[in-house]
């Protein structure tokens, strides 16, 4: 394949891929998010002294997704999905975070489903 046809393929595929994206408007948002607290302490006993993994000391291991995305009308679909974990081990914690998938208006209605706290 010569050199000006490759450019014309690309400039056309290009234009092809604009084109399509042109028509989305909604606005999206997706976070991916979390918190680690992993320590490292020096632990002695009769026995003498090692060093050992110490963890989560102040604030749990957890990760979780959140996002929205409009599907117009004025509705927008959101969700929240939660979980704990132990970062030494990798393991899950058995603790049910709020995980939820509510779907909301403009007139402040909603649809929730899902784990939920309310304190």
């Amino acid at each position: 394949m010569n050199l000006n046809r490759a450019g014309t393929l690309v400039i056309a595929s290009v234009l092809a891929s604009a084109s399509a994206c042109a028509d989305a408007n909604a606005q999206s948002s997706y976070t991916l998010y979390g918190s680690i607290d992993e320590s490292i302490g020096y632990v002695t006993n009769t026995k003498g002294g090692r060093a050992a993994v110490m963890g989560p000391i102040a604030v749990p291991d957890q990760f979780g997704f959140k996002g929205s995305e409009d599907l117009g009308g004025g509705t927008n679909a959101i969700f929240r999905l939660k979980n704990g974990y132990f970062s030494n081990t990798g393991s899950f914690t058995t603790a049910a975070l709020p995980s939820l998938a509510p779907s909301s208006t403009s007139s402040q209605a909603s649809l929730r489903f899902g784990v939920q706290h309310f304190f």
